[in-house]
């Protein structure tokens, strides 16, 4: 008998993995081939590129944990909220099982940066026949050995997986990199950290004692014909054909953007009004124009993008030298295929100095500064997901909302420069001199 699909359960979002999930060889096996080895791994790449959908499809929901960072989480918080979760797991996997022994021992009191572990005795009251619970042990929430010992205790050994670290501010990440390297020489638990970056080396960089104990799963790596074979699992399971014009120029159009893919197939399928599995094979998207149909999906997104550009240049941290606005001027005058690729802080530099009003007192420094404190500053205006992103190892600017770049490149630059009382962009030979 036939499944009959949803056409939203096929190209929708959804919290389940995705019903067309495709296996990338460079991707899927490499991180099954991380898992085998123990080690800590780094899943990282840009938004809605399918880091959440390989956990979800590589790891069993018993053998890990699940943490989403917060932006305003102190290191004693993400510790304390790895503690709960491992107790809660451990008590349901006890439940499950039909056990009872130690269930207090996943009781746990937070007050301040110090957590309360009750634990029992051992010794049964002849009333209760229960055990007698003894005072509470105090744990210092900013020590990672005290914690090694509470999940060494609960005999805990599951993978622990950090989702969105990179909403947590800088200081934590950092102060979590020393964490990690505790628990990587005193446990045998293995992290699986997922985060919207472009840099593999993040967490090396922010602790040089990581390099080679944390390995990097890169999940940007959307070859069209992998796209294309998520374009053709959904197909099949709908019965319906996709316009070979159609498909090629939606690959063309993506920005290898797996989510805008998804989104386009979905609306494509609604205009051909399929909506859910075909009796027979009906074709789909011939004639359909895609250019505007990429232009609609990203459109919707404008008024976050313009949030962005101008939230982000009214940033709260602006100095006098209006670092922020200044930032964004520099990226205003390259091209979404530039973009892409990245923006090396020289060039960036060359681009502020030789428009600054104040260019003769301005330092690569300040541009610096403005950089590393990318995630602070789109924090501070909400911005989510994140859009830039800057990788210290290769003092490069890095965009990791790809469906920001098809945006950027439909509107009218010298405009939006405009608005924001900034000079018109560089000239191209302006720029090649830099």
């Amino acid at each position: 008998m036939k499944n009959i699909c949803s056409v939203d359960d096929v190209f929708g979002i959804r919290r389940d993995l995705p019903l067309n999930y495709v296996a990338r060889p460079e991707v899927d096996d490499l991180f099954i081939d991380h898992l085998s080895k123990r080690q800590n791994i780094i899943i990282y790449g840009g938004s809605k590129q399918g880091k959440t959908a390989l956990r979800k499809r590589c790891l069993a929901e018993t053998d890990h944990i699940v943490v989403s960072c917060q932006k305003k989480w102190t290191l004693a918080d993400l510790h304390c909220s790895i503690l709960k979760e491992a107790a809660f797991s451990l008590k349901r996997s006890m439940e499950k099982a039909g056990a009872c022994a130690r269930p207090d021992q996943c009781r746990f009191f937070c007050q301040g940066r110090v957590l309360h572990v009750a634990e029992p005795s051992g010794q049964r009251t002849a009333e209760a026949g229960e055990a007698e619970i003894l005072p509470p042990i105090k744990l210092d929430l900013l020590d990672p050995n005290d914690v090694v010992r509470v999940l060494a205790d609960m005999q805990f050994s599951s993978y622990i997986v950090l989702e969105d670290f990179h909403y947590l501010p800088e200081g934590t990440q950092r102060d979590f990199s020393f964490s990690l390297k505790t628990f990587h020489e005193n446990t045998e638990i293995s992290f699986i950290i997922l985060a919207a970056w472009r840099d593999e080396n993040r967490l090396s960089t922010l602790n040089g004692d990581l390099t080679d104990r944390v390995l990097p799963v890169n999940t940007d790596r959307w070859s069209r014909e992998s796209l294309s074979a998520v374009m053709g699992a959904g197909a099949s399971m709908l019965g319906i054909a996709f316009d070979e014009e159609f498909r090629r120029q939606l690959l063309s159009a993506c920005c290898d953007s797996v989510h805008l893919v998804q989104e386009a197939c979905r609306r494509a399928c609604r205009a051909a009004n399929v909506h859910e599995t075909q009796d027979s094979v009906t074709g789909v998207g011939a004639g359909l124009n895609v250019s505007d149909l990429v232009r609609r999906i990203v459109g919707e997104q404008a008024a976050r993008y313009n949030g962005f550009v101008e939230g982000f240049s009214g940033a709260s941290q602006a100095s006098e030298l209006e670092m922020p606005k200044w930032l964004i001027y520099a990226m205003l005058c390259h091209g979404a295929e530039q973009l892409d690729r990245g923006i090396r802080l020289k060039k960036i530099y060359g681009i502020i100095k030789a428009r600054h009003p104040r260019r003769k007192s301005l330092d690569k420094s300040h541009v610096t500064q403005t950089l590393s404190a990318l995630p602070s500053l789109q924090n501070q205006r909400g911005i989510r997901p994140f859009v830039l992103d800057y990788d210290a190892s290769r003092t490069s600017l890095q965009v990791v909302d790809r469906q920001f770049l098809i945006w950027l490149a439909g509107q009218k630059v010298t405009e939006l420069c405009d608005e924001l009382g900034l000079p018109a962009p560089l000239s191209e030979s302006e720029m090649r001199a830099l």
